[in-house]
């Protein structure tokens, strides 16, 4: 939808795009009932961004990550055990990612 909307205006895209991820989330209760207007406008102006300037794969995986986190956060509320095992599968995908940076920091030091 980004590059659709961006043929109108940057601002009309981000409010638009922003609005249409906000429909596609109502499926889930939010308390207090405010906090779904900062997710519209806030979080969905954060993916924008982050798919224009880094792409659609770093943009999936800052998804990805918002939605982990809190699922996490509201295991907390529920069962300690299951938080702590969903906040690491939660992580993994940036711990794999730092990993994979620092090996390859140390191929480029090697090389060099």
């Amino acid at each position: 939808m980004i590059p659709f909307f961006d043929r109108f205006s940057v601002v009309a895209s981000v409010i638009l795009t922003s609005f249409f991820w906000g429909i596609q989330h109502l499926s889930y209760d939010v308390y207090p009932w405010y906090l779904r207007i900062i997710e519209f406008m806030i979080i969905g102006s954060f993916f924008y961004f982050i798919y224009k300037k880094f792409g659609f794969k770093t943009a999936i995986f800052c998804h990805y990550f918002y939605n982990s986190l809190f699922t996490t956060l509201f295991l907390f509320r529920v069962d300690m055990k299951v938080a702590i095992v969903a906040l690491i599968l939660s992580i993994s995908p940036l711990l794999v990612l730092l990993l994979k940076t620092k090996s390859q920091e140390a191929r480029m030091k090697e090389r060099y």
